[in-house]
């Protein structure tokens, strides 16, 4: 076997364990926030006053809030790493089509535009996983706080 058939094949392999892993995060997360609205529900007193949230063996713990954004963190982390990857590839094709003289005057893409459009595309990934990191954030401020120990 070659050494690109060896590298489309890792390459192939790679892609089908983020995959996995993508899906097997994404399944963990909807357990734990399916989980999280059952467990947090408030109990209600017999004047229909709210008691706070249930704890307990049945109730939702900081452990099992730790593990879900972790959980969102890792999913967040893996997905950002798919994109980088993926700019990375159109990176070469764009660099590519310009090296060989088939992106003419009109398609944008000559010498300077080729470096323009790689910065371009590096800066649309950055805003995109800094836009999911602040997704995040913005989720972790607005949960439960969990008590300092």
């Amino acid at each position: 076997m070659s050494t690109e058939a060896q590298d489309a094949n890792s390459k192939r392999a790679a892609k089908i364990e983020r995959f996995k892993a993508d899906k097997a995060l994404k399944a963990q997360l909807a357990v734990l926030e399916q989980r999280r609205a059952a467990g947090t529900q408030g109990r209600l007193d017999e004047d229909g006053t709210e008691q706070g949230p249930i704890g307990g063996a049945d109730g939702w713990d900081e452990g099992e809030e730790r593990q879900l954004w972790l959980t969102q963190l890792q999913l967040a982390a893996l997905q950002a790493l798919g994109q980088r990857s993926l700019l990375q590839e159109e990176a070469k094709m764009v660099g590519a089509v310009a090296s060989t003289g088939a992106a003419g005057e009109g398609s944008g893409l000559g010498r300077l535009g080729v470096g323009e459009a790689r910065r371009e595309m590096e800066e649309q990934q950055k805003q995109e996983v800094l836009q999911q990191l602040r997704r995040i954030a913005g989720d972790l401020s607005t949960s439960t706080a969990l008590p300092d120990r």
